[in-house]
């Protein structure tokens, strides 16, 4: 990611306890999009694991849909 760069907003959910995907890459892409001057929102959650289908992370959609609708993206 370059400084610079037209960068599209970004939202990025995940969840602590996935064992695919550590959640020190969710930090860094939020650290790294942000230094390079895009919006991004992050929701991490405790539980969920890999594709956030356990605990209350299935909520990550609705959060999801907000940020849309804040951002003019759907009606």
């Amino acid at each position: 990611i370059q400084t610079g760069m037209q960068l599209p907003p970004m939202f990025i959910a995940g969840a602590t306890d996935d064992v695919l995907l550590s959640s020190k890459n969710h930090l860094d892409l939020y650290q790294k999009w942000t230094e390079a001057g895009g919006s991004v929102e992050m929701h991490l959650y405790s539980m969920g694991g890999h594709g956030l289908s356990a605990g209350i992370s299935h909520t990550w959609m609705a959060r999801f849909f907000d940020w849309m609708q804040i951002r003019g993206l759907i009606k």
